[in-house]
């Protein structure tokens, strides 16, 4: 089954570190962003930049990392 992980609450290196990590266990993931330093620091063809409060998660792409912005909050992207 897909997995979903928001990684919020972090100053921008933890949660790249975290991602970091989440994307070598998972082996594929699409990787949401809400910061565009965040989409270049990241090494992976699967990242997708968001703009706005609350991302939209796509369905049908399997894994999904997603670095939430500062003021994100996360209860709302999970829902």
């Amino acid at each position: 089954h897909p997995i979903t992980c928001i990684v919020s609450g972090l100053y921008a290196g933890g949660k790249l570190a975290v991602a970091r990590a989440l994307l070598k266990e998972l082996r594929s993931a699409t990787v949401l962003v809400g910061d565009p330093a965040a989409k270049q620091a990241l090494s992976t063809k699967e990242v997708i930049e968001y703009n706005g409060e609350t991302p939209k998660l796509p369905h049908g792409l399997g894994n999904v990392v997603v670095l939430a912005h500062d003021l994100a909050q996360p209860s709302r992207i999970a829902a």
